[in-house]
């Protein structure tokens, strides 16, 4: 029998609220809430496609009651991500990380 469509929503979140916490640092969760709160631009970079999705819906709900109304593209090809992290506004990007000589953007430590 399929589950309910709130059942699996319900457990969507769960998931997702899981891999947030036990993937992003403890000292940064508070960064990325604060950056989601104040409408900021927050770039996710991972190597699992399936968990940049999971972390950026669980940060889209962790600011609630606010709801976000900017770009929100959990999982941005690389050539399109060059023009988003220039847009002058907020949003939220996930980026899956893969080795390119001519990247334009750095990893930091």
């Amino acid at each position: 029998l399929p589950r309910p469509v709130s059942s699996q929503a319900e457990r969507h979140l769960r998931t997702s609220l899981e891999l947030f916490v036990s993937s992003v640092h403890p000292t940064q969760i508070p960064l990325v809430l604060l950056a989601v709160l104040l409408e900021g631009k927050v770039v996710f970079l991972s190597s699992r496609a399936s968990l940049l999705v999971h972390v950026i819906a669980a940060a889209r709900h962790l600011a609630a009651p606010v709801a976000w109304h900017h770009p929100c593209v959990p999982l941005c090809p690389r050539p399109l991500a060059v023009d988003l992290v220039n847009y002058p506004g907020p949003f939220l990007l996930g980026l899956a990380r893969a080795y390119d000589p001519d990247d334009v953007f750095v990893e930091l430590p």
